[in-house]
């Protein structure tokens, strides 16, 4: 999305008395790589959803008065915003429900007893949330042979043998490794460009 503007020009809009264009923006601009990095966290598709929208209801009320600092980053004060609203999802879930034997085995008890601040792991699930984000808007793409979108899929992150895509896709060899470049190479561009842009 070429069109994103940079956050403190963003931030900035959204404390004028009409920023109803300018939060519309934000929660674009935000919403699916918050909620990606919630299911990486462990939080199922419904809470992933609740704390996604709590956490946006939280900008509203903090980002009309928020002084955007350059020198620090405004992904991480997003996320922690987000990460402490999963926290609080989950500490209320488990009150009531005690019914957890292998608190081991709950993929969210890790992330009650962590600290709520962002360690290199939030920031590798991070990463992860923003590729999911841009293979979604590459795969949803129109300038993008739904094909090659398949041929990347099973080749690439189903990592299935190129015999076997070059076989069930008619597609030579030489064609499906051309395929993974070009789209591995929009792929990071856009990470990249996600990851400014959300800086």
């Amino acid at each position: 999305m070429a069109d994103w503007q940079t956050s403190p020009t963003l931030l900035n809009a959204l404390r004028q008395e009409d920023a109803h264009r300018a939060w519309e923006r934000f929660y674009d601009q935000y919403a699916l790589a918050v909620f990606h990095y919630l299911r990486k966290l462990g939080l199922s598709r419904h809470q992933a959803e609740e704390v996604l929208q709590e956490t946006m209801v939280q900008m509203v009320k903090i980002l009309p008065g928020f002084i955007y600092d350059p020198r620090k980053r405004f992904r991480n004060f997003l996320l922690t915003v987000a990460h402490r609203k999963a926290l609080h999802l989950l500490r209320k879930e488990r009150g009531l429900r005690r019914t957890l034997n292998n608190a081991a085995a709950d993929p969210a008890a890790e992330l009650h007893s962590r600290n709520p601040s962002l360690g290199e792991r939030d920031l590798r699930r991070w990463r992860q949330a923003l590729f999911e984000t841009a293979w979604k808007e590459l795969s949803e793409s129109s300038g993008v042979a739904r094909l090659s979108i398949e041929v990347y899929e099973a080749a690439v992150l189903k990592e299935e043998p190129v015999e076997v895509v070059s076989q069930r896709f008619q597609v030579k060899p030489n064609a499906i490794y051309q395929i993974k470049a070009r789209l591995t190479r929009r792929l990071e561009q856009r990470v990249r460009q996600l990851e400014s842009d959300l800086e």
